[in-house]
């Protein structure tokens, strides 16, 4: 008579896959533990070979357990234990499939708002987790405005803008993104810059005195002949001031003068040059004049007894003040002499040269110009 016995066999074989594609994962490293009574005694300490498999031979009939201390590179660790049993009369190996889902990763792109297609390098981040805790306390964007996070929990996460590239405002808001469990796509994060802005401070004076003037009008165009705002008017100081300037070239033009003075119809260009630091620029100075609305004089020079029209009388255009403002002014045949472009003010007209046969005229001829 023969009686075959089968030979026990006690072992237990854990085989770590990728979850999604079923590759073998090594570098696993697991705690076997044993129930004893209440509790779990540590057996040993196994990790996974190049096959993704470990195996624990010679195991006493009882509960045992899994517990999976650092995960394959790359992955998430499992927060719950494997567990198993080994029977008094078991005579196969215990084998265990392991899955093990891939960490995620994020890759940030920095630009320029205004134009996209520039990327910006050195921007910095501290990468932060929803409760709080940083992963990172330092990122710094490449050459290419690029930077990339891999072995990612799944969870929430945000990049907090720590130092902005050279030339850009700091982002205020922070750029939130979040890690699905199984994600096995890169998350893509768009960072966005807007370049420090400049300020222009136009001041508004009378061409000759240099007394401020309040009142003048102005529309800002930038460098397309497009309007960026307009009914800007100088204050009593003679100012306006315009903020928040991307950089570029723009230009203003005066729609309305002051009271009594000439519109001047010239643009008056400037340029908000780009910042070499995130810091706020100084203003821009733009020096804007206006002259007066000018008045005329005709003088008419009669013999004073006929008054007969008189020409060849000489004559100099003086100030208030005596100053020469004008010579060699002479009287045509019908006796005038007409005298255009006066600023307002008190003038003086005084004859250097009687006409022939005529006595020189020793008084001065005051006029005064009013404002208009």
């Amino acid at each position: 008579v023969t009686i075959a016995n089968k030979k026990l066999i006690r072992d237990v074989v854990l085989t770590k896959t990728d979850k999604e594609t079923g590759e073998r994962l090594a570098g696993a490293v697991f705690e076997l533990q044993q129930n004893v009574g209440d509790s779990y005694r540590t057996i040993a300490n196994l990790t996974t070979d190049k096959d993704g498999l470990l195996t624990q031979q010679k195991l006493e009939p009882g509960d045992y357990r899994f517990i999976e201390l650092i995960a394959p590179e790359g992955y998430q660790r499992l927060s719950d234990p494997i567990v198993f049993t080994i029977s008094e009369k078991q005579t196969e190996a215990i084998q265990l499939q392991v899955k093990n889902l891939k960490l995620g990763s994020v890759a940030l792109e920095k630009f320029n708002s205004d134009d996209p297609s520039e990327k910006l390098a050195g921007a910095e981040f501290r990468l932060v987790r929803a409760d709080g805790k940083v992963i990172h306390p330092l990122l710094r964007t490449d050459a290419k405005g690029q930077l990339f996070v891999a072995n990612l929990q799944p969870g929430s996460y945000r990049f907090i803008e720590t130092k902005a590239p050279n030339g850009f405002r700091l982002a205020e808001e922070p750029y939130a993104f979040e890690i699905l469990a199984g994600e096995t796509s890169t998350i893509q994060v768009d960072a966005a810059n807007e370049l420090v802005t400049g300020s222009v401070r136009l001041t508004k004076t009378d061409g000759t005195s240099g007394e401020v003037l309040a009142g003048a009008v102005f529309t800002l165009f930038n460098e397309k002949d497009e309007v960026i705002k307009e009914n800007l008017t100088t204050d009593a100081e003679g100012n306006v001031l315009v903020e928040d300037l991307k950089p570029g070239d723009y230009y203003f033009v005066e729609t309305k003068a002051p009271t009594d003075y000439q519109v001047d119809a010239e643009k008056l260009t400037f340029t908000i040059e780009r910042s070499g630091s995130t810091e706020k620029q100084k203003a821009v100075t733009v020096s804007a004049e206006n002259e007066l609305i000018p008045g005329s004089v005709v003088l008419t020079k009669v013999d004073k007894h006929s008054a007969a029209k008189l020409a060849d009388a000489v004559f100099e255009l003086q100030d208030a003040d005596g100053n020469v403002l004008q010579k060699d002014l002479t009287t045509d045949a019908a006796g005038q002499i007409s005298i255009t472009d006066l600023r307002p003010g008190s003038y003086q007209l005084v004859e250097t040269k009687a006409p022939d046969y005529y006595q020189l005229l020793k008084e001065k001829i005051v006029f005064v110009i009013e404002n208009s």
